[in-house]
């Protein structure tokens, strides 16, 4: 950004929220001079045209201003961004959410949208409206199951924006979400809603027997789901998630690395549950000079004295620093949360 042009001050800006996929080559973008790894470009693609439409002029995406290299001197370029995610995404006019199923997402959360504002919120009959109630279960399926809900990093990127929308302008109103969904489970578990004639047969859905979303296998139930959603209104109140409720909530979250369950949610936390990330550039954590091959990311020290393993701070997948292995990395985690 230039100074110039924007007088000191940071001009309005989007983040990019999104669910990285299996990595599949490297984009190459003019001014960047890294790769960018990319599991489709089509993605990309589809954030410019959002760009284009809205005339966004500014965009803060994590593959494009931070290095997803592994080497030490990236490493500790990294470690200095942990601390600035919170206010990366609190302060964003906007952030867009580009689902792991960004194709269909938007249309699905629509159908939902339309059955919570016709229905739901004006409290119409759900028996004269079961055949579009029933059905449209497959629309919320899709919506709550996507694996943009289901990863640690994004979850930070779920409470702290002020406001999220969608690749075709659609506001995603995590409150309105939340209601949905707990009309539907509160249906489905009293009853009022049974299969009609001709309906649809969910593998997930047992009402007779008081069992929603019972699936072998899933990522989250919807209690669960809308639980962790819950989170947003005390993290608005509060300014902070505490640290034991925020790893509990997150439990069930996707992550490569064990230690991710701690830097993904580093912004929702308060100061002294905070890692300390660097203490300085040029030492490890311990104070003595880092070891040669070694970079001051290598060894993060916990608020307790504790030193920890860090790998990635924007929701990439990342080689674990230092390459421990997973068992010293889980053995170091538990230490941590005691």
């Amino acid at each position: 950004m230039y100074l110039k042009e924007t007088q000191g001050m940071v001009p309005p800006y989007i983040v990019v929220s999104q669910v990285w996929g299996e990595i599949m080559e490297k984009m190459v973008l003019p001014g960047i001079y890294w790769g960018i790894p990319i599991s489709d470009k089509k993605k990309w693609e589809c954030v410019l045209d959002y760009c284009r439409r809205t005339k966004t002029k500014w965009l803060w995406m994590d593959i494009i201003c931070i290095n997803q290299a592994w080497d030490n001197h990236v490493e500790t370029e990294k470690a200095l961004e942990i601390p600035k995610m919170s206010q990366y995404y609190q302060e964003a006019s906007a952030c867009l959410v580009i689902p792991e199923n960004y194709e269909k997402f938007h249309t699905a959360y629509a159908c939902i949208m339309d059955i919570l504002s016709r229905i739901a919120d004006t409290g119409a009959s759900v028996q004269d409206n079961a055949r579009s109630i029933w059905d449209n279960i497959a629309m919320l399926e899709a919506v709550v199951n996507d694996g943009w809900f289901s990863r640690v990093w994004t979850y930070q990127e779920l409470l702290l924006p002020k406001k999220h929308v969608l690749l075709d302008g659609q506001e995603l109103c995590i409150d309105k979400l939340g209601r949905i969904l707990g009309w539907y489970y509160k249906i489905l578990r009293n009853q009022w809603l049974k299969k009609p004639e001709g309906g649809k047969d969910y593998s997930f859905v047992y009402p007779e027997n008081e069992l929603v979303f019972e699936r072998v296998g899933a990522a989250a139930d919807w209690e669960a789901q809308s639980i962790s959603w819950d989170a947003k209104r005390t993290l608005q109140r509060d300014g902070h998630l505490k640290l034991l409720t925020t790893i509990n909530i997150t439990s069930w979250k996707n992550c490569k690395f064990p230690v991710d369950r701690m830097l993904g949610i580093y912004g929702l936390l308060k100061d002294e549950d905070r890692v300390s990330t660097l203490n300085k550039l040029d030492t490890a954590a311990d104070g003595k000079p880092a070891a040669a091959g070694e970079s001051a990311l290598d060894t993060v020290t916990s608020a307790s004295g504790i030193p920890q393993t860090s790998n990635s701070t924007s929701g990439v997948d990342q080689k674990p620093s230092g390459h421990l292995e997973a068992s010293n990395q889980d053995a170091q985690l538990e230490k941590m949360w005691e």
